[in-house]
């Protein structure tokens, strides 16, 4: 829904929508119960490494970007 609603090729508006599993950025119980659910605790080291991997992609989009848009001039 997001990239459709937001994204416009035809304008140069273009989307990415990523989906992250919880267990990346937190300990996932091997038991869900309504005890334990959700997880209250982010796992730091794991959410770190995380967002280090999404900035890099995110930083490349931006710049694959503004390639694009330069080129275009």
């Amino acid at each position: 829904w997001t990239t459709r609603r937001y994204g416009d090729p035809t304008r140069g508006i273009h989307t990415v929508q990523m989906e992250l599993a919880f267990r990346t950025y937190i300990d996932e119980p091997a038991q869900v119960t309504a005890n334990n659910w959700p997880p209250a605790l982010i796992h730091e080291a794991r959410a770190a490494e995380a967002r280090a991997i999404l900035r890099e992609i995110l930083v490349s989009c931006i710049h694959y970007a503004g390639k694009l848009s330069h080129e275009s001039l």
